[in-house]
C-alpha cells in the first residue's frame, strides 16, 4: 500500500470518525432532553400523589418507574459521553498518524533523491584512473578514489609513502 492510499485511508477514517463524534453528540443531547422530561414527569406524579392515596399507589409505582428510566438515560448519557471521548480520541490519534505517514513521505522523497544522485555518480565514475592513481581503484571501491592513499609505479599499485597505509586486496594488474 502507498503512502497516498494510507493516506486516502486516513483521511476516510477521520471523516468517519468525526461523523460518529457528531451522531454521538446528538444522540446525548436527545438524552438530556428525555431526561429532563424525566424529570418533569417524575415531580408531576408526585403532586398528583400528595392529592390523593389511591393515585399516591399508583404514582409511586410510576415514579419508581420513572426514576428507573431516569436512572437508564442517566447511564446511557454517560456511555455517550465516554463514546464521544473515545471518538475524539480515535480522531486525533489519525490526525497524528497523518502527520507522521505526511514525514515519512518527505523521507522516502529525500531517499529517493540520494539514491537517484548516487546512481548518477556511479554512472559517471571514470573507468580508467587518473595518471598517478592506483588502477584498481574502480575494484576498491570508493576507499582507494576518497583518500588517494594508492599510487601507480613501476606497473604495480603501491601504498602512498606519505600515509604508508596497505593496500586493499583489490588486484595490482593493469587492465
Amino acid at each position: 500500500m502507498g503512502v497516498e492510499e494510507v493516506d486516502q485511508a486516513s483521511d476516510e477514517v477521520s471523516r468517519s470518525a468525526e461523523e460518529i463524534s457528531a451522531a454521538t453528540e446528538r444522540q446525548t443531547e436527545r438524552f438530556r432532553e428525555v431526561l429532563k422530561e424525566m424529570n418533569d414527569l417524575s415531580a408531576t406524579i408526585e403532586e398528583i400523589a400528595s392529592t390523593s392515596d389511591e393515585v399516591a399507589s399508583v404514582s409511586d409505582r410510576v415514579a419508581s418507574r420513572a426514576d428507573d428510566a431516569s436512572d437508564v438515560a442517566t447511564d446511557a448519557l454517560d456511555e455517550m459521553e465516554q463514546f464521544d471521548q473515545r471518538a475524539e480520541d480515535i480522531t486525533a490519534r489519525v490526525e497524528k498518524l497523518d502527520g507522521e505517514i505526511s514525514e515519512i513521505g518527505e523521507i522516502v522523497d529525500i531517499i529517493d533523491d540520494i539514491a537517484e544522485q548516487t546512481n548518477m555518480l556511479a554512472v559517471n565514475l571514470p573507468r580508467s584512473p587518473p595518471i598517478g592513481l592506483c588502477p584498481s581503484f574502480v575494484e576498491c571501491g570508493a576507499s582507494c578514489l576518497l583518500d588517494r592513499s594508492f599510487w601507480f609505479h613501476d606497473g604495480t599499485c603501491k601504498p602512498c609513502p606519505a600515509l604508508g597505509q596497505a593496500h586493499s586486496g583489490a588486484s595490482l594488474r593493469r587492465r
